[in-house]
């Protein structure tokens, strides 16, 4: 089999997979170009995300919440991974999700909370095409959402 219609064949699986499997996310792009960072506790009242997109994933595992502690004491916070297809996100319109950099500062709704990606992984090489996609989140609390008025976008 050609290489080509592998991948045809692996990404109809996901499809397939999804659809009786998987769930979706809401997804939020940083919009780069409009934010203005600042060095106070790594949070910018001028951040600003695209509107969201359904995105459909194929696998949701969800950490337990732990205990972690902070200068301020201990927070607890939870931590997800994701899996989803590339083409699956393409389509649905995320910006080239072969560019891991790029979405590092993206967020997204599941299970009624909001999560902050913290690490983009690209993989499922099959020669020179990757299929799939896995990202790790943690859980935004309330109160790290109380500055980003702009957040989530209407």
């Amino acid at each position: 089999m050609r290489v080509k219609e592998y991948i045809r064949q692996v990404r109809k699986s996901y499809r397939w997979y999804q659809r009786y499997v998987g769930t979706t996310v809401t997804w939020y792009e940083f919009y780069e170009e409009t934010s203005v960072p600042t060095n106070i506790y790594d949070e910018s009242p001028v951040a600003n995300w695209h509107p969201g997109f359904l995105l459909p994933v194929m696998v949701v595992i969800r950490d337990e919440d732990r205990e972690a502690p902070r200068e301020e004491g201990f927070y607890t916070g939870g931590s997800i991974h994701l899996t989803f297809g590339t083409d699956m996100a393409a389509r649905n319109g995320m910006t080239d999700p072969h560019d891991a950099v790029l979405h590092l500062k993206d967020r997204f709704y599941w299970d009624q909370q909001y999560w902050t990606v913290e690490r983009f992984q690209i993989s499922g090489r099959l020669k020179k095409f990757e299929v799939v996609v896995g990202c790790d989140a943690r859980r935004l609390g309330a109160e790290e959402l109380v500055n980003q008025i702009n957040f989530p976008p209407a």
